[in-house]
């Protein structure tokens, strides 16, 4: 499991193998939160969001045009 802060077992990611790619972000999106999105190992994508200092070093969103296969 995974918590905030300091854990009692910190080699828990290493020990069993978790991963998870980064597919986007950070960005600041429009509406003033920051976002990134990861890829865990059963395939979902997770979207994280929050509020983060207006002169924090974060690019902002891009549009971006999806495709359809």
């Amino acid at each position: 499991m995974l918590q905030r802060g300091a854990s009692s077992r910190p080699n828990d990611v290493r020990e069993e193998g978790w991963s998870a790619a980064l597919v986007r972000g950070p960005e600041r999106m429009f509406y003033g939160l920051v976002e990134f999105e990861v890829l865990d190992p059963d395939g979902y994508r997770v979207c994280v969001s929050g509020a983060v200092r207006a002169d924090a070093n974060v690019p902002a969103a891009r549009e971006r045009e999806e495709t359809a296969p």
